[in-house]
């Protein structure tokens, strides 16, 4: 009869202990930067640039920072007034554009939420985003604006 209650804590402690080793790991991951999400386009750079720009423009983003010889392309959402929370909301997208070969383009793109206000904060919170639907909606339109003829 005692055996059963010493199986059932050593059990339990098992799985306590293999479970901790996950938990440094997320919560590290937590304060490291968000990676890009990264594409290779068979494209020339110039018209990447050019099309990243209107890709945001299509998605009602305003274009924050434009810079040709960099590379580099910033957009902010509309902000999203929470009036519950007192809180407000706002998406920003930052993409680097790279040549990547012969004819081919590589992007870099970071997603980041803005968050002012609020019940727990009363600054801008930025919090990077690693996975959100923004990346996928971002790269689907990318592909649309890529496909149609290039405008002068």
């Amino acid at each position: 009869m005692r055996t059963l209650p010493f199986l059932l804590g050593l059990a339990v402690v098992s799985l306590a202990a293999a479970g901790c080793g996950y938990v440094p790991n997320r919560v590290s991951e937590r304060f490291q930067p968000a990676p890009a999400q990264e594409r290779v386009l068979p494209n020339e750079r110039a018209r990447v640039y050019v099309a990243v720009q209107q890709t945001l423009e299509r998605m009602r983003f305003t274009l924050a920072r434009t810079a040709e010889a960099p590379g580099v392309v910033l957009g902010r959402s509309q902000i999203v007034r929470n009036e519950a929370f007192d809180e407000k909301l706002q998406y920003e997208i930052e993409v680097n554009v790279r040549e990547f070969g012969a004819g081919e383009t590589k992007i870099y793109v970071w997603a980041r939420e803005q968050i002012e206000g609020g019940l727990t904060t009363e600054g801008v919170s930025i919090k990077p985003l690693r996975t959100h639907g923004l990346y996928d909606t971002f790269f689907t339109t990318l592909e649309q604006v890529l496909r149609e003829p290039a405008t002068p």
